[in-house]
C-alpha cells in the first residue's frame, strides 16, 4: 500500500516533453517577461484543496505534488506570480508558500 502511495506522489501529471514545452512556453516566458504580473492560467486547481480530510483529487494538481512543486518552483522566480485555475464551479482565492503542502 505505501508503494502505491509514493508512486502516486511521484508520477508526473504530463509527460516529460509536455512539461518541457509548458517550461519553454510559459514558465520561463513569465519569468523572463517586464510585466506588472506574471500570469499562469490552467484548467484545473493548482493550491492544495483538500477534500474529506486530506486525500488527493487526482482531477487537480493536488494528486500530482512532485509536479507540482517544480511548475511552482519555476514560476515563483518571476516577481507577482499569479496562477488562475477554471473548473471547479466556485470562486476562491488562495496565496501560494514556498512549499505548497
Amino acid at each position: 500500500m505505501l508503494s502505491l502511495l509514493a508512486d502516486a506522489l511521484l508520477r508526473p501529471k504530463m509527460e516529460q516533453a509536455e512539461f518541457d514545452k509548458l517550461r519553454k512556453r510559459a514558465i520561463d516566458g513569465i519569468a523572463n517577461a517586464n510585466t506588472e504580473w506574471h500570469v499562469l492560467a490552467n484548467q484545473v486547481v493548482f493550491s492544495h484543496l483538500p477534500i474529506a480530510g486530506n486525500l488527493f483529487n487526482m482531477d487537480q494538481w493536488d494528486g500530482y505534488p512532485a509536479q507540482r512543486q517544480r511548475v511552482w518552483d519555476a514560476l515563483r522566480t518571476a516577481t507577482n506570480p499569479l496562477v488562475i485555475t477554471g473548473d471547479i464551479h466556485a470562486a476562491g482565492a488562495g496565496h501560494l508558500h514556498e512549499v505548497l503542502d
